[in-house]
């Protein structure tokens, strides 16, 4: 899950960000900071997928959770 402990320099970058982050999780689906692709995924090839499975999962597992 990609779990680490968040340094105070980067605890302040996403404090400085946090205001427009819950901002915009208003205008996404379900609160998540990603929309939908408006493509079902069958109509990808399996290595599509898979590449897009892979890029999903490294932008959400980049994110640390913190106390804010």
């Amino acid at each position: 899950m990609n779990q680490a402990l968040v340094n105070p320099e980067q605890q302040e970058k996403d404090r400085l960000t946090m205001g427009e982050a819950l901002r915009n999780r208003l205008n996404t689906d379900a609160g998540f900071a990603y929309t939908n692709r408006g493509i079902a995924m069958t109509a990808h090839t399996p290595e599509e997928r898979e590449a897009l499975f892979e890029e999903t999962w490294k932008m959400v597992s980049g994110r640390k959770l913190s106390s804010l």
